[in-house]
């Protein structure tokens, strides 16, 4: 019989607290580094001061106490602080503006649980006060427990945004979203052969055992440093919150510019993956391992629009399987050259628990859907049948590669998986949904810009003359016109009597 003895009513031995010492210490750290204090200070009240807020130090308003602060960021240790030229006893860091507006006593343990539970949800971890041990964020993990890797890679903090915000259009709200913190890094670089250094954009993919590489960007590079295997790029997951769906993307960028386009209801609600670029033999594995620890009610298929992306769709709807999708014997998928694409569509024996169409009544509804109103016979698609001796027969389409063809095989894909509504196929209107969120913001801008300003001369519409019924109107004098353009013109600060006292010169 188990010990009835919960594990939180059990003393603790002097490892144990030395462990969660340390994982205190290491998500407070976090809270400093890794959450915006702007922001923050936003969803506390704050409101920015345009007038006075630089790129780099932005100054925030309270207008319900009248108080100001001013947010900066350590370049050393990457550690938000401020200050308030207000009260100088009011400054710090995160830990003590939260403290100090939610009037918390950071000398009690009651105190410090309060404050876990207002900021950890904002790193994607929940503080639960009953485990022995906190579990740091993944890269962390990471940084403390194999330093030779993080050198190899030789990560930092995201500070540097300007790539994202100026070449990709995400807005920093979007970068500094809980679901994206610590997913997004930066890695300098120095070219001494070409004279130039900077600093790249890094989205780290990772599988169970944490990440196995980096895939870097910037403004005309793109690279992935290590292989990917298995690894996937992956938003943060919060253990309180059951998504609602995943969605699955061919870049990072482009899970940035999908969150930015349409939001969630509610943080994390929503879980992003990207395979970064044609996805592996393997990433499929992991992602699965996801749906089925997180049981989200639908999964989103969102690669690019253009025909590889279509190709990718068809590919991952025959390896996932959604927990409410009945289990079929028919698997697809899709390869392709430069002309011809070939559907492969493999039937295994009758399950019991989901029996399979005959493969003859497979074949016929393939043709059907692929050649359907096609009568030129080198537009259609020509099906064979092979068997092997393990009674799987395989059904082989091949036709053009033509882009309403691909999305014929992709509702069949669909169809023959019975993936229902638990998988949903969306689409960019651009090749991507970057594109897309670089295509809005350019409206917003020529709108913003061709917007009437207030400073235009009204016009004024007088009635005809010398019309029946129109009372005649005596004509207007003209105002005579200063002889010289550099006149002094009437003093309008000094009030009403200015004016009526200020002549023109004839």
């Amino acid at each position: 019989m188990a010990d009835s003895t919960s594990i939180s009513s059990r003393p603790l031995n002097r490892e144990q607290v030395e462990q969660k010492k340390a994982a205190d210490d290491e998500l407070i750290r976090r809270y400093k580094s890794d959450i915006n204090l702007a922001t923050f200070a936003e969803n506390l009240g704050y409101a920015y001061d345009k007038k006075h807020s630089t790129r780099n130090v932005p100054v925030l308003d309270n207008p319900a106490t009248g108080q100001t602060i001013i947010v900066r960021r350590n370049s050393a240790s990457g550690e938000y602080f401020y200050t308030n030229p207000k009260d100088n006893y009011d400054k710090g860091n995160i830990i003590n503006l939260a403290s100090r507006h939610y009037n918390l006593d950071l000398s009690t343990r009651s105190g410090w649980d309060e404050l876990h539970k207002k900021l950890s949800d904002r790193l994607g971890n929940v503080y639960f006060t009953k485990h022995e041990v906190i579990q740091p964020h993944r890269f962390k993990q990471l940084e403390q427990g194999s330093e030779s890797l993080v050198k190899y890679f030789n990560l930092k903090p995201l500070t540097d945004t300007s790539y994202l915000e100026n070449e990709r259009k995400i807005d920093r709200a979007t970068i500094e979203a809980p679901e994206f913190a610590g997913k997004i890094l930066n890695k300098p670089f120095n070219d001494t052969k070409a004279g130039i250094s900077g600093t790249n954009t890094v989205f780290p993919l990772e599988n169970e055992k944490g990440i196995i590489a980096i895939s870097t960007r910037n403004t005309d590079w793109n690279s992935m440093v290590g292989e990917k295997q298995d690894g996937i790029w992956v938003s943060n997951i919060n253990p309180a919150v059951k998504p609602k769906e995943i969605v699955i993307l061919e870049s990072p960028i482009n899970a940035l510019s999908y969150h930015q386009l349409h939001p969630p209801k509610n943080e994390f609600d929503r879980v992003y993956i990207a395979t970064c670029g044609n996805a592996s033999a393997t990433q499929p594995l992991t992602i699965q391992k996801l749906i089925n620890k997180l049981q989200p009610e639908k999964l989103i298929l969102s690669n690019d629009n253009d025909p590889a992306g279509i190709r990718h769709n068809i590919n991952m709807m025959s390896k996932l399987h959604m927990p409410q999708q009945p289990v079929t014997g028919i698997s697809v998928a899709i390869g392709s050259s430069k002309f011809r694409n070939t559907l492969y569509v493999e039937v295994k024996p009758e399950l019991p628990t989901s029996p399979t169409p005959p493969v003859e009544q497979i074949k016929l509804r393939i043709g059907d859907v692929l050649n359907r109103r096609l009568h030129n016979e080198g537009d259609q698609a020509t099906l064979s049948t092979i068997t092997s001796r393990d009674d799987i027969t395989q059904i082989r389409a091949d036709f053009p590669n033509q882009r309403p063809l691909l999305i014929r095989a992709e509702n069949l894909t669909k169809e023959l998986r019975q993936s229902g509504a638990s998988i949903e196929i969306k689409r960019s209107m651009n090749k991507d949904w970057n594109d897309d969120l670089k295509e809005k913001q350019a409206r917003l801008l020529s709108q913003k810009q061709s917007a009437p300003t207030l400073n235009h001369q009204p016009v004024l519409v007088q009635p005809q003359r010398n019309q029946p019924g129109v009372p005649s109107l005596p004509t207007p004098v003209k105002p005579a016109i200063p002889k010289s353009i550099t006149q002094p013109m009437p003093d309008r600060s000094a009030g009403e009597d200015s004016r009526r006292k200020t002549k023109l010169k004839p």
